[in-house]
């Protein structure tokens, strides 16, 4: 499925040495614009969405995950899940004896998948606990639980690690998909690559706006879900794990298994560091003597947490 001989990388080589601080660029200023305009209005289109489209089978569908454990059953939010597992599964398959050069696109590809699917679920989640907002589903209920984005919700710290809203989790994940399409990005026919983007980006929209007409997300949690997850996903593959450097023989992470290995260590990069600006956050809100012994010590942590990421890709620091 993944891998493909050599070739030129015509759009790498003629689009990619920018493509990441564009797309960056484009998207944030795409983020800010619609934020300006749901930032009053989001609670009301999604009451609007939630009267007018009542449980459509199709968007439960979208909502429902065998990984909820509440017997939902088989549902849209389980794709991203089968993609990560099937991606686990055949990198572990190409770092077997005698397959790693035969397989060495497979390996960096399905690495690729791996990495960005972890980071985009523990990203998500410790900005979830950070601003803490609570399901439209309950502010339908008891209005005063609303707070508009960028503002700190209701939420207690257990309850957003599984409840927190924004931005979307699904919607996050949902932009998974799109790592099938930067791994389009070594063909050399540009048609194919755009066609890719849009096919797989329409998933992380319908995603989302399943998410709104059930009332689990409001719009804005959708918005930043979906820009966020493109933006960490543009990251990883240009600057991080340079996907295009390592299949032209550029680059090459130091230790084996380095994916797996960096996925998890972020993961743990992540936790530290989500718990210093929460910490900071409680701090500041409702001061408690534990609070400065807390972020000194998740910062030290995340600090050795974040050589540890450079020695897994780069390896020991060179002196002269």
């Amino acid at each position: 499925m993944f891998e493909r001989k050599k070739r030129s990388n015509f759009y790498i080589s003629t689009y990619g040495k920018n493509f990441s601080q564009i797309s960056t660029i484009i998207l944030v200023v795409i983020g800010l614009l619609f934020t300006s305009y749901f930032w009053n209005r989001d609670y009301e289109i999604m009451l609007k969405a939630t009267t007018h489209f009542v449980d459509p089978n199709f968007a439960k569908f979208m909502n429902e995950s065998y990984f909820n454990f509440n017997g939902d059953g088989f549902g849209g939010q389980d794709l991203s899940y089968i993609l990560f597992f099937f991606a686990l599964i055949i990198y572990l398959f190409t770092l077997r004896p005698g397959n790693e050069e035969k397989f060495f696109l497979t390996r960096i590809r399905t690495g690729f998948i791996l990495v960005s699917s972890i980071i985009l679920f523990v990203f998500n989640r410790v900005v979830a606990v950070f601003f803490a907002r609570v399901k439209p589903k309950e502010t339908i209920v008891n209005k005063e639980l609303y707070s508009s984005m960028l503002k700190f919700g209701h939420y207690s710290v257990s309850d957003a690690i599984f409840k927190g809203c924004f931005t979307s989790g699904n919607t996050t994940l949902a932009t998974l998909v799109i790592t099938l399409a930067f791994i389009s990005l070594t063909s050399p026919k540009l048609w194919k690559i755009i066609i890719n983007f849009i096919v797989f980006s329409a998933w992380g929209v319908i995603m989302g706006i399943t998410r709104v007409i059930t009332g689990e997300n409001y719009p804005t949690d959708v918005i930043w879900g979906y820009i966020t997850g493109v933006l960490l996903i543009i990251w990883i593959y240009f600057r991080v794990l340079r996907v295009p450097d390592q299949e032209i023989g550029k680059f090459k992470i130091y230790l084996k298994y380095g994916e797996l290995r960096y996925a998890i260590s972020f993961l743990f990069y992540a936790v530290f560091m989500g718990t210093v600006l929460i910490g900071i956050k409680f701090a500041v809100l409702d001061f408690q003597w534990f609070h400065p012994i807390l972020i000194i010590f998740a910062t030290v942590l995340a600090v050795l947490t974040n050589n540890n990421l450079n020695y897994i890709l780069f390896g020991p620091i060179k002196t002269e």
